[in-house]
């Protein structure tokens, strides 16, 4: 009876033992995988860098949007200011302008080809 008893532990054991060289090998599959391994340190540098190269222009564009409206003098802005009025009021005349210089180029370049 106690030698059966000590049979089943003994084989219990073996199977524990079993288990975990089996576990042992797999990590160190895994660790030899190296092309795994090194898609996987590439992909987290990668998103870790465009991040950090999101966040800087994100930054830099704060802080060009602030410092714009100090570095323009006021009067210096009137005149672009008083453009684009100008261009809101004469929509249709600036379109049409626009149409015709553009028809004007292609009849220029559809002469030249000929």
């Amino acid at each position: 009876m106690e030698h059966a008893t000590r049979d089943g532990q003994l084989t219990k054991e073996i199977e524990r033992t079993r288990e975990q060289l089996g576990e042992t090998v797999r990590a160190l599959a895994a660790k030899a995988d190296l092309k795994a391994t090194a898609k996987s340190i590439a992909k987290t540098d990668l998103t870790a860098a465009v991040q950090g190269i999101k966040d800087q222009i994100h930054k830099r564009a704060s802080g060009v949007t602030a410092i714009i409206p100090k570095a323009a003098p006021a009067r210096a802005l009137q005149p672009a200011k008083k453009a684009a009025a100008a261009a809101r009021r004469r929509r249709v005349p600036v379109a049409i302008s626009v149409a015709g210089a553009g028809l004007a180029g292609l009849a220029i370049v559809w002469w030249r080809r000929r």
